[in-house]
């Protein structure tokens, strides 16, 4: 008897009766009757319940959960973030002795992640990219706990087309950064629409407006930037690294625009909007990109503000 691992191939048989019966459906569309043939309610569900069952492969080899360790420097402060801030548990901590450097676990709902002051584990600015539910939940949870450091925001990402599944994929997407440089992305996928009903505006965001293949449309690896939305987060940029003369790392200038910047405007993805003006007044002259060990700092150039 077949399981809800059997998802994607009970899909590919489904669709090949189909089409012998003369009948014509889609890959994702078919994915997501097979979901509700096992009473969830959409294959994002279904295809997270398949990774958690996970299981042994034909070696025998079976893997749990990758945990990023991040480097940290002040164990006072990653409390007050980790714990804190975002509501993990302490789990454990490892010490080889009285004055020797701390490793120690935080988890909640799943995640779970290890952090070091011992300097061979990891390199500062790390990333860690966190798929999730109740992402709207989670973000009123953490805004409202009044830490002055990160007043993080939710993007909307669209990342295209896939083609297996013949739908747009997308995500909202909260970014924050610890004391540290190193930046956790909690993920929660948006529900799979179909390739004709993505709005216009979907992809607009991604060439200034022209919806793609449509009129005006400059055709790919071309971008035609909305001057005046560029404009608004020119000014935004500029007036954000004038308050910090010493620069700002990138998500904490994305942090600082979004302040600044009509909600209206936000759509499609503040960040990258921030890095097109970041990029336009790089090449201007007006601001100045520098290397930090392995992070970077943008800072206004004398004159420019």
């Amino acid at each position: 008897m077949r399981t809800f691992r059997d998802a994607k191939l009970m899909a590919r048989a489904l669709r090949a009766e189909l089409a012998q019966a003369g009948i014509d459906v889609s890959h994702s569309r078919v994915l997501e009757i097979v979901a509700a043939q096992f009473g969830l309610p959409d294959w994002n569900v279904l295809a997270a319940r398949i990774g958690e069952a996970g299981g042994a492969s034909g070696s025998g080899a079976a893997f749990q959960a990758a945990i990023p360790i991040l480097r940290i420097f002040d164990l006072a402060k990653a409390r007050e973030f980790y714990t804190g801030f975002l509501g993990l548990s302490e789990d454990w901590e490892h010490r080889f002795g009285p004055d020797f450097p701390a490793y120690l676990q935080v988890s909640r709902a799943g995640l779970i992640l290890h952090l070091t002051e011992h300097h061979g584990d990891a390199s500062p600015g790390g990333n860690a990219f966190v798929w999730m539910q109740g992402l709207d939940a989670f973000h009123a949870e953490i805004t409202g706990r009044g830490y002055a450091y990160a007043k993080p925001g939710i993007d909307t990402w669209d990342l295209g087309s896939d083609d297996m599944r013949e739908a747009r994929v997308g995500m909202r997407v909260m970014e924050v950064t610890d004391p540290f440089g190193n930046r956790l992305r909690f993920a929660e996928p948006l529900p799979a629409s179909r390739r004709d009903d993505v709005t216009p505006a979907a992809g607009a965001e991604r060439r200034g407006g022209v919806a793609p293949g449509g009129e005006g449309d400059p055709g790919p690896g071309t971008l035609a930037l909305d001057p005046d939305k560029l404009g608004t987060f020119r000014a935004a940029v500029m007036e954000a690294l004038a308050e910090a003369p010493g620069g700002l790392f990138p998500a904490d200038l994305a942090d600082r625009v979004r302040e600044r910047v009509p909600e209206a405007l936000q759509g499609g993805g503040l960040r990258w909007w921030v890095t097109a003006a970041c990029f336009d007044l790089e090449a201007g002259g007006s601001i100045a990109r520098h290397t930090h060990g392995r992070m970077q700092i943008l800072q206004a150039t004398p004159g420019a503000v």
